[in-house]
């Protein structure tokens, strides 16, 4: 904490972690460092994400892509996103959306998104290969390969294909350059 003086910190609590991130440790973390800003968290679970809003309302919260509209109308921030190298077009047009309020619109797209990662992410995901990589190879960002630097694993063309069919399904935005 001394080290980071007034340097904002986010404390990171990924969906693989091994322990909850909850308003009671994040208040014994700020105690030790002041200068955290705000988290980053899965937000599955819905009590943990409401006592971390409610709790610590002064911190910026960001959340899982699945949970994001109910969340950032409870006061998250908005969310890192994996999906946006897949099509950052949709991304941008969902989180203006969300921005103005326009719920029922965003809470269409985040069904297609739920979808979307139900099918063809969560495959990825149980076979332990990288998320974000994926989407932004898929999605043509430029410079995305399907090479990856060690120890991580390129992804095999039958899990490609699983993700590619789902985001035609749900996501065909996608396609669009």
């Amino acid at each position: 904490a001394g080290v980071a003086g007034d340097l904002p910190i986010f404390v990171y609590a990924g969906s693989q972690g091994q322990f909850p991130l909850d308003a009671a440790l994040v208040k014994r973390l700020r105690e030790w460092c002041p200068a955290i800003a705000g988290i980053k968290s899965a937000g599955f679970d819905p009590v943990v994400a409401n006592g971390l809003l409610i709790h610590h309302p002064d911190l910026a919260h960001f959340v899982h892509e699945q949970v994001l509209c109910g969340l950032v109308a409870m006061g998250a921030s908005g969310c890192f996103s994996a999906l946006v190298g897949l099509c950052p077009a949709l991304v941008m047009k969902w989180h203006g959306m969300i921005e103005r309020g326009e719920w029922e619109e965003a809470f269409a797209i985040q069904r297609r998104v739920n979808r979307f990662y139900d099918e063809g992410v969560q495959p990825v995901r149980r076979a332990g290969y990288v998320v974000d990589k994926a989407l932004s190879e898929l999605g043509g960002v430029p410079g995305a390969t399907r090479k990856l630097r060690a120890p991580y694993a390129p992804l095999p063309d039958e899990l490609r294909e699983i993700l590619r069919t789902a985001a035609d399904r749900h996501l065909p935005e996608y396609r669009e350059k």
